[in-house]
Formats: structure tokens, C-alpha cells, sequence
């Protein structure tokens, strides 16, 4: 069917059948590139470019029986600690799919409760500055990365890339300097 719509529209058009995966397997031109331009296609030495930091906006010690998130669901022991990240579903981030942040140190903090519209609350092995940078959203193919979201959630990885919220700032970077700043 292809060939026949190109040959009945004739020359002077540009055609196109393949998506990333399409071309990262058999090269091409007038490529449709999706996932790739983020880096989200493992096996072919690309890398995730997509990351989300955050600094906490409140570092609490829990008393026994305080709750945490929609419906009270995180119950506290007493005596842990807990940062609340200002992103949160509004942002782009799959409610139910996000179970650890990286913490300041690289370690896996796990989400407290439930991710609301605005904020995520993680377990921290102790207490942080709220100077300290989070990695909610990671570069990379591990836990914190977007095809583990996209995986939590039975979903494709572009559907979660694409709703990231405009809210989060984006930083371009080049050679690894920001060269361009928007939001």
C-alpha cells in the first residue's frame, strides 16, 4: 500500500516508514526519531538524557503514628526521616510508578505515601540540608530511570517522556555546559 500512495503522488515528497528503532537497525533518511532523541532505547550505546533534580522543601523526623500522603498511607514507626520534593504527578511523574528518588548521596530513597499533585515525600536514611539535590527522574536504565516508570505503569516510555509537565524547567546542555535555559 505504501508504494502505491509514493508512486501515485509522485516525486518531490518526502517518505518515511521507520521510527528509532527503525533507523538505529537499518539507517535511513526522513526518519521519524522519538524515543531515541532521548536516549531511551537500551542495546545500541545510547544514554538517557531526560533527568529530573529537586532540593526538599520541608526535612522532618517522624513521631510513631504520623501519617504520610493521600489516605495516611505511609504510617511511621518513629524516628525516620523524610524529605518532601516539590514535583509531583502535576510534573509529569506516573502516580504509582515512581517507588525510589536517588538521594544526595546516590542511595535509594523510597517514596513515602503517595506522589500528590505537587510533592513527593522519600524515606531518607537521615537527615539532609535542604541545600541537597535529589535525583527524582535519572539518566540512566536503572530504578529511578524513565523505562522503570514506564514499566511500573504497563505503559510505553515515550507516553511518559512526552508528559512531563511544562512546569519543570528544562536545561539543554551541550558538551556538557547549559546552553540553553527555558522555564
Amino acid at each position: 500500500r505504501f508504494l502505491e500512495v509514493r508512486r501515485a503522488l509522485g516525486e518531490g515528497y518526502f517518505y518515511h516508514l521507520e521510527n528509532s528503532l527503525g533507523l538505529l537497525l537499518h539507517g535511513g533518511e526522513n526518519v521519524r526519531v522519538g524515543l531515541a532523541l532521548y536516549g531511551l532505547v537500551p542495546g545500541f550505546g545510547l544514554r538517557p538524557v531526560l533527568r529530573i533534580l529537586a532540593r526538599p522543601t520541608l526535612v522532618k523526623r517522624l513521631r510513631p503514628g504520623d501519617r504520610v500522603g493521600y489516605g495516611g498511607t505511609y504510617v511511621a514507626r518513629g524516628g525516620e526521616w523524610l524529605a518532601t520534593l516539590p514535583v509531583g504527578y502535576a510534573d509529569g511523574l506516573p502516580w504509582g510508578a515512581v517507588g525510589f528518588v536517588k538521594g544526595p548521596s546516590g542511595a535509594l530513597c523510597p517514596v513515602a505515601g503517595r506522589i500528590s499533585m505537587d510533592q513527593t515525600t522519600v524515606a531518607l536514611p537521615g537527615p539532609v540540608e535542604l541545600s541537597a539535590v535529589f535525583e527524582v527522574l535519572s539518566a540512566d536504565f536503572g530504578p529511578t530511570g524513565l523505562l522503570s516508570w514506564a514499566e511500573a505503569r504497563g505503559t510505553l516510555p515515550y507516553e511518559v517522556a512526552v508528559h512531563l509537565s511544562k512546569r519543570l524547567p528544562r536545561r539543554y546542555l551541550l558538551g556538557g555546559e547549559v546552553w540553553e535555559a527555558v522555564g
